[in-house]
């Protein structure tokens, strides 16, 4: 049986160019309002992403700075209209290189609680991650906000 040394093994993948990856790192906490770039004034336009990454909707927080979302993760949430305007919370990691958020999850907030958000088919008791047509039967889902619970307290 060979045994083999996990010193030797890293460096023969360092010097061959193999970089072993780190784990990103975890999400943070964004708080403010979504806000098509069409609304926003242009002195508040952030700061451009890479061409056809940006969503044209951006996280505008209290102190006025307005940050892009970038990347795949929430893009129908993020594009839904119903929840321009509205405080939300995003869960997401900035672009390196860039102030863009990647976002994650997505919580509405009223009167400071949070919200999880999804869609939701009355009619097959299903939900679904993003607006549009059930899977199911092709109607319309409807947006619907549960409570986030929070742990008990001992």
């Amino acid at each position: 049986m060979t045994r083999w040394c996990a010193a030797p093994v890293a460096a023969v993948l360092a010097m061959a160019g193999v970089v072993l990856a780190a784990d990103p790192p975890a999400p943070q906490v964004f708080e403010g309002k979504l806000v098509p770039y069409t609304r926003l004034p242009d002195k508040a336009l952030p700061t451009p992403v890479a061409a056809g990454d940006g969503l044209g909707v951006a996280l505008v927080a209290a102190d006025g700075k307005a940050r892009a979302i970038a990347g795949p993760g929430a893009k129908g949430v993020i594009l839904d209209a119903q929840l321009h305007d509205r405080p939300v919370r995003l869960f997401a990691r900035v672009r390196p290189g860039t102030e863009a958020l990647e976002v994650e999850k997505l919580q509405t907030v009223k009167d400071g609680r949070a919200y999880h958000v999804d869609y939701w088919c009355e009619k097959c008791q299903l939900a679904a991650a993003e607006p549009g047509k059930c899977k199911c039967c092709g109607a319309d889902v409807e947006l619907r906000e549960l409570p986030v619970k929070t742990p008990a307290k001992k």
